[in-house]
């Protein structure tokens, strides 16, 4: 394949969708243009850029036909067709309900009651919200979930909720409404049985209609389409929900769709992104606030022109404990328990220099399918704690040659190609700790003990955007990491960043905020949170 072209390729996709095409992943991506070429028929790399440039021309169809030139209408609807097919094959439809729930705490408890309790004052049944970048549909039809149990005259009240993404594929499973159990790892059975319906031959759970009639669906690229305002993006939207969707944009594309997002929204609107993804944006015509949950945005009213300097706002959600009332709310809106599963804030974190051993409840209550390492059968329970015990005593070729002849008799035995990797990084053999790395993750992708030994042999052969990719996704699966969020900071403060090192650490800092003072983090060691806050502090 043409380098040239191929680099010609992935600065197309970045000024058309802002992806970021990372080294890491450039076999994979060759992989999927290949199979595009061979399905289209076209001789080569040459023809798919020149196919794809064609939806983007400058000689589009309102030039054509004011300076006569032709135009080939079917060429071009083959253009954009072939954009979407591509998006859907670089794009990540991973998603689940109530995903973050700091977020959604924030959600239910603060800001959508603040909106309802508004609405009823000024008597404007309404409410209009976006999910810019909903993959699959579980975040907005978790808002139409959340409103459900809050409104309950909902039925008297005009509501939209928009889904849109870039990801045809997505989209129509989102319409759909059709999950798996892996989407619904962070909701208690009850809320899953009242809001859906089990489908025959083992095909799932669907919304019941009550639910997905609520939720609009429609392509949208947040880069390219047309501003906010036309048929597709209203104007004086209450909310925008754009969640871990920077995170693979190239930072002009970030600031170009909050402007999007700001133009869009109402005065006073709220605006919530994922967690440390507005790193060096410009959000200057926004009011910052902030609670233990979450970091979010509200619009300010800008119509003398001026610009507010990053104004920021530290809020107090009421503890478990409170009752949340809002002053004056005449139509009183009870608190809800959706159930929401917590996530272990201490997930196992070994150490490349001297790698510990998962303990048990480092592995447990994590509420994420496939999380947790994959176990051999009964017969051979004994040879794993073997190779536990030679680990623990530092015996790692005894615990090497163990590990390999389990893996022998249980190919998918995803804690022993962990102990493996954590032993040969141990001796310093980076490349074999890689290797075990990647096949338990070919048995468990998101396991979160491998994601983490990754990023440190990776910081360790001084391939520090690797790292920082890796530790993202970590965030990504589990937002409550607060050791990734510290490694991601010192790696943005080794680099010089300090701006994103600042942000970095602060994120951590809240989430410390929310544990006892005495509770023990496993980062470089066991540390309490008391002087992890100090360390955070003294920087």
């Amino acid at each position: 394949m043409n380098q040239i072209l191929l680099e010609q390729l992935i600065k197309l996709i970045a000024q058309q969708s802002g992806l970021i095409i990372r080294p890491q992943s450039r076999v994979d991506f060759n992989k999927k243009v290949q199979t595009r070429i061979k399905s289209l028929k076209l001789s080569g790399l040459h023809d798919y850029y020149s196919l794809l440039h064609q939806a983007i021309s400058k000689r589009s169809a309102s030039r054509a036909a004011s300076t006569g030139e032709d135009y080939d209408y079917a060429l071009n609807l083959k253009s954009e067709t072939e954009w979407k097919i591509l998006m859907s094959m670089i794009t990540n439809g991973e998603s689940f309900f109530f995903r973050d729930d700091g977020q959604f705490k924030l959600l239910q408890e603060r800001l959508l009651p603040q909106l309802i309790e508004q609405k009823r004052k000024a008597n404007d049944l309404s409410l209009k919200i976006w999910s810019a970048g909903c993959s699959t549909g579980e975040e907005p039809y978790s808002i139409a979930i959340l409103l459900r149990e809050l409104i309950s005259d909902l039925d008297s009240w005009q509501i939209l909720i928009l889904g849109t993404d870039i990801n045809q594929q997505s989209l129509s499973q989102a319409r759909q409404g059709i999950y798996k159990n892996w989407s619904f790892r962070r909701i208690t059975p009850d809320l899953k049985t009242k809001y859906f319906q089990t489908l025959p031959k083992s095909q799932g759970w669907q919304l019941k209609p009550q639910i997905r009639q609520r939720v609009t669906f429609k392509f949208y690229n947040l880069t390219q389409d047309d501003f906010c305002g036309n048929a597709i993006i209203p104007f004086d939207l209450d909310l925008v929900l754009c969640r871990n969707v920077f995170i693979y944009f190239e930072p002009e594309a970030i600031q170009q769709a909050v402007n999007k997002i700001y133009s869009s929204l109402k005065i006073d609107g709220f605006f919530i992104s994922g967690h440390a993804e507005l790193q060096e944006i410009d959000l200057s015509k926004f009011i910052t606030l902030s609670c233990a949950e979450s970091v979010y945005y509200q619009r300010h009213d800008n119509s003398q022109g001026q610009s507010i300097n990053q104004q920021s706002v530290t809020l107090t959600l009421p503890t478990k404990s409170s009752e949340f009332m809002l002053n004056d709310l005449s139509n009183p809106i009870e608190k809800i328990d959706f159930g929401l599963q917590p996530i272990s804030k201490n997930p196992v974190l070994p150490q490349v220099k001297k790698i510990t051993l998962p303990q048990k409840n480092d592995l447990e209550g994590k509420n994420i399918v496939k999380t947790e390492l994959s176990t051999p059968t009964e017969s051979s329970k004994i040879t794993l704690e073997a190779i536990k015990t030679s680990f623990s005593t530092g015996q790692y070729k005894e615990s090497i040659q163990l590990a390999q002849e389990l893996i022998a008799q249980q190919p998918q035995c995803e804690q022993a190609a962990y102990l493996l990797a954590q032993a040969y990084a141990n001796q310093g053999e980076l490349e074999l700790a890689t290797e075990y790395c990647q096949r338990a993750l070919t048995i468990n992708e998101i396991s979160l003990p491998v994601l983490y030994l990754l990023a440190q042999i990776a910081e360790e052969q001084n391939r520090i955007d690797q790292a920082k990719d890796l530790l993202r996704k970590i965030i990504y699966l589990e937002p409550d990491s607060i050791p990734a969020y510290l490694e991601l900071g010192s790696l943005y403060s080794r680099e010089g960043n300090l701006t994103k090192a600042k942000k970095t650490y602060d994120v951590a800092y809240e989430l410390l905020k929310k544990l006892s003072w005495d509770t023990e983090i496993e980062y470089q060691g066991t540390v309490t949170v008391s002087k992890l806050m100090n360390y955070i502090q003294d920087l």
